[in-house]
């Protein structure tokens, strides 16, 4: 692993704990990462903080957004032209995930400041993990029902300030955290997290207002979050655990056919402990940027050369509805 080269953020907050980082662009190409941090997951304590990558080293958190005596978390971050960001978390009108909210700020100057937050949706229990997706002219969310255990997509209409939900994948009881990529023929390929024991796989052909039955792919699944991105060369980027069970080994895979097949997982992480919620992005230079947690106290931050990405296809991942 040699050819990755690795940082950390996020070391020693207090409260001690941080969790589901993402991260963004800016417009001169420095990047933003936020996260959210806390004594025990929905303590009322949490805070989202903030830093700044120059090139070469993170800055000292910030706290950007703190609510007392309210939790938030699984912030997600997404930018589609320069200066502006969207920063999408879930607050709890309770005391568990059950009772998030999706909220959304967005910033006209790289994140210095920020606007008012907004509902997204008033729907109870929906969460947020994995960035939108500019589709067909439509703005896709991918969220979950922490409810029911079921992938959704919040979909916004050209110039319409609201959300519709749609697209239960028929998955009740199966996935959470969808990520969701185009690929060929316009269609839509939403990967989501399983107890399981594997990653599930669905198809929308219409622009994300249904999708197939959510089904298991060959990829494995330990309960844990996923990342699933596309390439400027064309190809899908998978990060997972590469497991069944546990958390303590965290890999890459590659797909050159629309995720009907994949490379032999490369192993980032194989250690005692927890490796978790991976985020990433391709910057304009073509360097991949990925962070994910580690062992709950920071966050790792990988810069990737994409030609250095695995490419020999491992046969037996196609999911079952392809």
């Amino acid at each position: 692993m040699t050819h990755f080269i690795r940082t950390t953020l996020f070391n020693g907050l207090d409260p001690r704990s941080v969790h589901s980082a993402t991260v963004c662009e800016l417009s001169n190409g420095h990047l933003l990462a936020v996260a959210y941090a806390f004594e025990f997951e929905t303590s009322a304590d949490t805070v989202l903080v903030a830093s700044r990558f120059d090139g070469s080293r993170w800055s000292t958190p910030d706290v950007l957004l703190d609510l007392p005596g309210i939790a938030a978390g699984n912030p997600v971050l997404w930018s589609e032209r320069p200066g502006h960001l969207q920063l999408y978390y879930v607050v709890l009108h309770g005391e568990s995930w059950t009772d998030a909210v999706v909220c959304v700020q967005e910033s006209s100057d790289d994140g210095r400041t920020w606007g008012t937050a907004r509902v997204v949706h008033e729907r109870h229990g929906l969460m947020t993990k994995t960035r939108p997706v500019r589709h067909q002219g439509r703005l896709l969310l991918p969220v979950y029902d922490e409810r029911n255990w079921c992938s959704h997509v919040l979909i916004q209409e050209p110039g319409a300030d609201d959300w519709q939900l749609y697209g239960d994948t028929t998955s009740r009881g199966k996935t959470i955290q969808p990520a969701i990529v185009p690929v060929s023929d316009g269609r839509l390929l939403m990967l989501s997290r399983s107890p399981r024991g594997a990653i599930h796989g669905s198809l929308s052909f219409n622009g994300g207002y249904s999708w197939t039955a959510s089904q298991p792919t060959g990829l494995p699944n330990p309960n844990s979050g996923i990342e699933l991105l596309c390439l400027s060369d064309g190809r899908l980027l998978l990060v997972f655990n590469p497991e069944s069970v546990g958390r303590e080994r965290l890999a890459l895979a590659c797909s050159a056919d629309d995720g009907l097949s994949w490379s032999e997982p490369l192993l980032i992480e194989d250690s005692i402990g927890e490796f978790s919620y991976p985020y990433a992005i391709q910057a304009s230079g073509g360097e991949v940027h990925l962070l994910y947690t580690e062992q709950r106290t920071h966050i790792v931050h990988l810069r990737i050369d994409p030609d250095e990405l695995p490419r020999k296809i491992q046969s037996g991942h196609e999911p079952e509805n392809r």
